[in-house]
């Protein structure tokens, strides 16, 4: 059996260009590597558990997370959306 494994996010696709997304929603740029960390995490623990999961479900949860952590941390809510948009962010309470 033969296969080609490629690591394209982080490596082929850089993260900092994400940064300036997070801060347009009311997450701090720095918190990215923190919301990579999690995403490699989760997918490795999916992987050991035997389950699949889209990557775009897995890093899409890890960012939820982290969006709600962000709104404790400084007073405000956090708006979720079924469908990625601009309405999608911290917001002050």
């Amino acid at each position: 059996m033969k296969a080609v494994v490629l690591d394209l996010f982080g490596t082929l696709f850089p993260l900092e260009p994400l940064g300036k997304h997070l801060e347009a929603a009311g997450v701090s740029a720095s918190a990215l590597k923190l919301w990579f960390a999690r995403i490699l995490r989760d997918a490795w623990a999916l992987e050991v558990a035997g389950q699949y999961r889209p990557f775009r479900e897995v890093a899409g949860g890890a960012l939820e997370v982290l969006m709600v952590e962000q709104a404790r941390r400084s007073g405000r809510r956090w708006t979720k959306c079924s469908t990625p948009s601009p309405r999608c962010r911290l917001i002050r309470t």
